[in-house]
């Protein structure tokens, strides 16, 4: 990283999910102060939710060799390569090499599970998977287990906010629309 870049405002682009991302860069005392997003067509519920961290990864280490966000790995991909070229025109002349890794792979400790047994084993705690789950217990199977590689259940379906795969949800219970376990089955 350079000491100093040169202050002043910089705009730059990249390729999002689907279309480009622009950006704006502030620099202020030599170092990134401020990223801002001018225009995207990313998807809303991703880039509110991803954007503000980010933004804060890429100003606290002055620099945009940072994580992308779980989730949102092309749209924040985008935002950190157009704050490299916009640091570029800023007077940065060094080398980074960006990512797409979330970090997510080298924090986790792999554990091994006990054995366990199960009447249906569904892999990925998706749409698909907790439809597939849910389905299965409507059809009288007893035991069913949903095996998720994140922490959170949901896949993209949590950025869908019409679709209910979590009894009392935060959304749920906004809405004064609660559930029992007994209901939920």
């Amino acid at each position: 990283m350079p000491t100093a870049l040169n202050d002043g405002t910089y705009k730059d682009s990249a390729q999002g999910y689907d279309r480009e991302i622009n950006i704006e860069l502030e620099i202020a005392d030599g170092k990134i102060s401020d990223v801002s997003i001018l225009d995207n067509q990313e998807t809303d519920a991703v880039i509110e939710r991803a954007f503000p961290i980010i933004k804060e990864r890429i100003v606290e280490a002055n620099s945009p060799d940072v994580d992308c966000i779980s989730a949102a790995t092309f749209s924040t991909y985008a935002v950190k390569e157009a704050v490299l070229e916009a640091m570029k025109e800023a007077g940065f002349e060094g080398e980074i090499e960006l990512t797409r890794s979330t970090g997510y792979e080298e924090d986790r400790e792999l554990v091994e599970a006990e054995d366990k047994e199960t009447d249906l084993l569904i892999i990925g705690g998706g749409p698909s998977g907790l439809a597939s789950a849910i389905d299965a217990k409507i059809e009288g199977v007893e035991n069913v287990t949903i095996i998720e590689k994140l922490d959170i259940l949901s896949g993209n379906g949590k950025f869908d906010m019409n679709f209910f795969d979590l009894a009392n949800s935060k959304a749920m219970k906004d809405a004064g629309n609660e559930v029992t376990k007994e209901e939920y089955r």
